[in-house]
């Protein structure tokens, strides 16, 4: 199978999802926020150091960067911020809502935002009765209500008090939310909260409501993914006109996964036990207990909860095995593909320069394989 050549969209939230990473090991008290805007902006010109030819020069930051600090961490945990493009002249106003993914230095991160999947919440948040359309993970309800509570320092106003703003000021927009790995799972469903709520903060309807996420694990259960989709669309289009849907569709949604990342495998009980044999085709194991500890522990604790990814009759972008010299590791091959493979799928190696391969070092997918392999 040969994977589809990226196009522009793919490349361009790519990088902003990776940007949200930025300065994650900046103590969250007192806030970062000014020092994060400074860097995220630097690191978005065109006379960067290392220039990101997909967003170089042609985005400027316009609400956030925003931090969140779960209480008794050292280290921030949540991040969203908001780039508006200024690359063209005319045409629809074109914004993206970038969330950050783990914060692997914060264990209280890990636990809260990626881990509490046993209980679940219903979607809409608060709904009941007939009014619920699917369940989420708890983790993923948390995540969602820190990024709906934020507030930009400068304007004192939230993610959808902005945009609502900037409705009254365009006649056309895009808005696309972004995010890699629990920031994928983040901005998805941020996205189908915009769609959800799109009156209250877009009554025109002047917006485009789309979502392009990277290696997102498992939010919600079957219902929610059904809902999800029939919410948005994947055509399986290769090219798509820029910041708009295909013909007849009002929403897009494009999940992108590596077949040799592990992350998008949590938490549906058919997939889980592909994480432990993953490598197996290439004599790469995982510690000893950790196809034990998915199959005894993970897998009864959430198979009453039927998690289905959405998206998921999506195709699998088709991964790369790459031997990790001079001795095969199961944990730099899950570092490796959650992270630094996403980079050279989109065609962005760019990315690995800015950041210096430092992102795999705090894959969560990696952090669940340390845990797995803790548990063993």
């Amino acid at each position: 199978m040969s994977n589809p050549t990226p196009n522009a969209q793919q490349q361009i939230m790519l990088s902003l999802a990776y940007l949200a990473y930025i300065d994650e090991l900046i103590p969250g008290i007192p806030s970062p926020d000014a020092q994060i805007k400074t860097d995220l902006i630097n690191a978005l010109s065109a006379s960067a150091p290392n220039p990101i030819p997909p967003v170089a020069g042609q985005w400027d930051v316009v609400w956030g960067p925003v931090t969140y600090t779960v209480p008794g961490s050292y280290y921030q945990d949540n991040l969203m911020y908001v780039a508006k493009s200024n690359a063209t002249a005319s045409g629809p106003a074109q914004y993206a809502v970038a969330v950050r993914g783990t914060n692997g230095k914060v264990l209280l991160d890990w636990l809260i935002e990626d881990s509490d999947v046993v209980t679940m919440m219903p979607w809409p948040m608060g709904a009941t009765g007939s009014a619920v359309k699917g369940m989420i993970s708890e983790s993923t309800s948390i995540g969602l209500t820190v990024l709906l509570t934020m507030k930009d320092a400068t304007s004192g106003l939230s993610l959808f008090t902005f945009l609502a703003n900037e409705m009254n000021s365009v006649t056309q927009a895009g808005v696309c939310f972004a995010g890699h790995s629990l920031g994928s799972a983040l901005a998805s469903t941020l996205a189908l909260y915009a769609r959800d709520n799109q009156s209250t903060w877009d009554p025109s309807s002047k917006a485009t409501v789309t979502t392009i996420n990277f290696a997102g694990p498992t939010a919600g259960d079957e219902n929610f993914a059904t809902y999800f989709d029939n919410s948005f669309a994947y055509t399986g289009a290769s090219k798509l006109p820029f910041w708009t849907s295909p013909a007849g569709l009002t929403s897009y949604a494009d999940c992108i996964r590596n077949s040799y990342d592990v992350a998008p495998l949590f938490w549906n009980v058919s997939t889980l036990a592909d994480v432990s044999s993953m490598y197996d085709w290439h004599l790469v194991f995982p510690p000893l207990g950790t196809g034990e500890v998915i199959s005894d522990i993970i897998v009864p604790a959430v198979t009453q909860q039927n998690y289905l990814r959405i998206q998921d009759s999506q195709e699998d972008w088709e991964g790369t095995f790459v031997s990790q010299s001079p001795t095969d590791d199961y944990i730099a091959q899950v570092e490796y593909q959650h992270s630094d493979a996403y980079t050279l799928l989109l065609g962005v190696p760019s990315l690995l320069t800015v950041f210096n391969s430092s992102i795999p070092k705090r894959a969560p997918a990696a952090l669940m394989a340390k845990r797995l392999a803790a548990f063993a």
